[in-house]
């Protein structure tokens, strides 16, 4: 985890914070949160992450106000339902293990409900077939503005981890160019997803000793 940290500074220079952030919500499997203007390379940490781990998984989509739940979880199966079968087919939000949802706040309430369950418990509800589990070891969300909506406050809240990201200073803007030009010959920190797996149970036993200790 260590040489992924020092690889994520490497290539997105100037945003030490917003990587330990990213880094400690891989470990402790918590919602993170990215909120800045634009170009401040939220998007590009998020998908160096998920790049840079052997084996994962990963989801990727833009909300927008009109975005909705077939969009983002899967259209129903219109095969299926020919023969009087509700059935969806579900998009691959439910078996990735990193989910990158840009502009969360966008969010609607056509997928509120289903976005809410998704991040706190893992699962996602659909009111035709019931619920199914999702396979997500981390979220992340990005916005350019915190939400003011009172109804987005609980979505708002299902992140613990929250990142408030500026524009890199003067002094890092040569290194970060540099960084763009010689980026294809950083090596890769040999991590996989098995290894996020478990540094989470990990994570998980030493809570729950805390817990029990205090």
């Amino acid at each position: 985890f260590n040489e992924l940290r020092n690889y994520l500074n490497a290539k997105i220079v100037g945003h030490q914070e917003m990587v330990d952030a990213v880094l400690l919500g891989l470990i402790s499997g918590e919602n993170v949160v990215l909120i800045g203007s634009p170009g401040t390379a939220k998007s590009m940490l998020a998908t160096t992450l998920a790049d840079s781990i052997q084996g994962a998984t990963v989801f990727k989509y833009l909300l927008t106000k009109f975005t909705d739940f077939a969009e983002i979880f899967g259209a129903v199966d219109v095969t299926e339902l020919s023969k009087g079968i509700y059935k969806r087919r579900w998009s691959s939000i439910v078996t990735s293990d990193i989910i990158f949802l840009d502009e969360i706040f966008k969010a609607n309430s056509a997928i509120l409900n289903s976005l809410l369950s998704l991040l706190n418990e893992h699962i996602v509800y659909d009111p035709m077939t019931g619920t199914i589990q999702a396979n997500v070891k981390l979220t992340i969300g990005a916005s350019n503005e915190i939400p003011e909506e009172t109804e987005l406050v609980a979505l708002y809240d299902r992140f613990p981890i929250k990142v408030f990201v500026k524009y890199i200073q003067p002094k890092d803007i040569e290194t970060a160019i540099d960084a763009t030009w010689k980026s294809v010959n950083f090596a890769k920190p040999n991590i996989t997803i098995d290894d996020v797996i478990e540094a989470q149970e990990v994570t998980k036993k030493l809570f729950t000793m805390t817990i029990k200790t205090s």
